[in-house]
């Protein structure tokens, strides 16, 4: 029955972070002028607006069923179909700003949360929930923020390049499912340990020690 808890917290901790990350960035990206995120419907909070199948099914999915079954200790991260901005009509720091706004919102619903894991401990139903809610957002915040083409941080590291550069680094944004791959599952050493080693110090800082 625990699992079976588990199981259906990460599922609701999932669409929780994705929904406020793709959110927040069509809101953000609003405000700075525009509206390529509402003309698309991805200024809501409907994850099923920017459904990717991998990103947002196949692989949370595969995290979930090998958080529930014990067997690995990855991080469960999901992502959806890339926000439509008009980069032409922001330039470079609205943009930024705009895809960081999916990751910074993921933080402060690990904040939000990681209140909640003070205020009535892991012992309780209500703060073991909040603390796979912590250990979820902060995860997708840190992976998000990696340079990995597809993801965030490459998208808003690609105002540092060079043009020719910037142009061959977003080619590769359509190879993110095998990056995720490869990264996950094939040299998961290094990556997972620099991830799970970022996302145990945000959920220390924003839930206390020994959360996550």
């Amino acid at each position: 029955m625990n699992r079976v808890l588990l199981g259906v917290e990460l599922v609701v901790a999932v669409v929780a972070a994705l929904s406020v990350h793709g959110w927040a960035q069509a809101f953000v990206a609003g405000r700075f002028g525009d509206p390529s995120p509402a003309r698309w419907g991805r200024r809501t909070l409907d994850p099923r607006r920017g459904l990717d199948r991998f990103g947002t099914l196949v692989l949370p999915g595969l995290g979930i069923l090998l958080a529930v079954s014990g067997t690995a200790s990855a991080p469960v991260f999901a992502y959806g179909a890339p926000m439509p901005l008009d980069e032409s009509r922001l330039g470079w720091r609205r943009s930024v700003a705009s895809l960081l706004a999916g990751p910074l919102a993921d933080v402060a619903l690990a904040a939000v949360a990681g209140a909640g894991v003070r205020a009535f401990g892991t012992v309780s139903t209500v703060g073991r929930a909040a603390a796979v809610l912590v250990w979820v957002a902060a995860s997708m915040a840190v992976i998000q923020c990696m340079p990995v083409p597809g993801l965030d941080g490459a998208r808003a590291l690609r105002w540092a390049l060079p043009p020719r550069a910037a142009a061959t680094y977003a080619d590769l944004d359509q190879y993110l499912p095998l990056f995720l791959i490869v990264l996950f599952f094939v040299l998961g050493g290094t990556f997972l340990g620099i991830v799970g080693n970022l996302t145990s110090a945000l959920c220390s800082a924003l839930a206390g020690p020994g959360v996550c």
